[in-house]
């Protein structure tokens, strides 16, 4: 995730089918596509509420410029221990989340939610 001087936040997304989220996607297959529908509506929560976070954090331009179109790396995603971050207190453990990532993170896991949700393409 970096913001642009005018504010705007920009996120490089991860693809879904990455090795690094195949653990993401171990987790939530596990779940019924009830939880995916009440988890999706934390994470939106989630990320509304970290807009309102960034609106309040002056934009250092010369650290976004680093930050300009990358992703969430992926050694970072793949190490992430998923149950514990989406678990019943998961807006409180993707705040531990270091602030550059969070909505990356965020919007990775409702990006599989959707890619779950749509089942396997034909290709």
């Amino acid at each position: 995730m970096w913001r642009s001087a005018d504010g705007m936040v920009n996120i490089a997304k991860l693809p879904c089918a990455v090795d690094e989220l195949s653990g993401l996607r171990a987790f939530l297959s596990t779940l019924s596509p009830e939880v995916w529908k009440s988890l999706d509506e934390k994470l939106d929560e989630f990320t509304e509420a970290l807009y309102y976070e960034l609106d309040e954090i002056p934009i250092n331009e010369a650290a976004e410029a680093q930050f300009v179109g990358e992703a969430l790396p992926p050694e970072f995603a793949s190490n992430l221990d998923w149950g514990r971050l989406l678990g019943e207190d998961c807006s409180a453990e993707l705040a531990r989340i270091d602030l550059r990532w969070r909505m990356d993170v965020s919007e990775a896991v409702m990006s599989m939610i959707t890619d779950l949700e749509n089942g396997p393409t034909a290709e």
